[in-house]
C-alpha cells in the first residue's frame, strides 16, 4: 500500500503544483512556435531530468547550485528566448526539431531548478521511501502536464494569428525574465526588503 501510495501522492502533488504553473505556460507558448513532439520531448525531458536528479541527490542541488544563480541564468535565458521570439518568426525554426527540442529541455530544465515541484519531489522521496514509485508518480504527472500545454499551445494557433502569439509570447518571456533578474537582485542585495518577493 505504501508504494501505490507513493505513487499516487507524487502524481496529484505535481499535478497541482504544475497546473497553471510557469513550467506549463511555457510550454503552451513554445509549443504554439515550434513542434508539438519537439516541445513535448524537450519539456518532458527537461522535468524528468531535473526531479530525477532532486530524487538522487536530494538537497545536493540546491547546496552547489545557489539560488541566486538559478534565477540569473533563468532570467537571461527567458529575456534572450523573449527578445529572440519578437526579433524572429518561427518558420525557420519550426522545421528545426533539434532545435526547438534543445530550447525546451533547456528552459524547462532551467526553470524547475529550485522550483515548488522540485522541493515537492524531494520531501515525497524522503517521506516515501518508495524512489521509483514516487518517480513513477512525477512521470504520469508531466505526461499529463506537459500533453495539456502541448494541446493548448496548437489550439491557440486556430483561433490566434500567429504574428500576435508571437508578440504576446515575448512579451511573456521578458516578463518571466525580468521577474527572475528581480529575484536575483533581491537575493544578492542586502538592502533590498525582502517582502518583495
Amino acid at each position: 500500500m505504501n508504494n501505490l501510495e507513493a505513487l499516487i501522492s507524487s502524481f496529484l502533488m505535481v499535478v497541482i503544483a504544475e497546473l497553471g504553473d510557469k513550467t506549463q505556460i511555457s510550454t503552451i507558448i513554445l509549443s504554439s512556435k515550434y513542434k508539438s513532439i519537439s516541445v513535448f520531448f524537450g519539456s518532458f525531458l527537461g522535468l524528468i531530468f531535473i526531479d530525477g536528479l532532486s530524487i538522487l541527490m536530494g538537497n545536493i542541488i540546491s547546496i552547489f547550485i545557489p539560488i541566486n544563480l538559478i534565477n540569473l541564468v533563468s532570467g537571461l535565458l527567458f529575456i534572450i528566448l523573449g527578445i529572440y521570439t519578437l526579433l524572429f518568426k518561427a518558420e525557420e525554426d519550426i522545421k528545426n526539431f533539434k532545435f526547438s527540442m534543445v530550447t525546451s529541455f533547456i528552459l524547462v530544465a532551467t526553470m524547475e531548478l529550485g522550483d515548488k515541484t522540485q522541493i515537492t519531489t524531494l520531501i515525497l522521496a524522503i517521506k516515501y521511501n518508495a524512489i521509483i514509485f514516487v518517480f513513477l508518480g512525477i512521470i504520469f504527472a508531466y505526461l499529463l502536464i506537459i500533453g495539456l500545454g502541448v494541446f493548448i499551445g496548437k489550439k491557440l494557433l486556430k483561433f490566434i494569428p500567429q504574428r500576435y502569439l508571437r508578440i504576446f509570447s515575448s512579451f511573456l518571456f521578458l516578463t518571466f525574465g525580468i521577474v527572475f533578474l528581480i529575484n536575483f537582485l533581491i537575493l544578492t542585495n542586502p538592502l533590498i526588503p525582502s517582502t518583495i518577493t
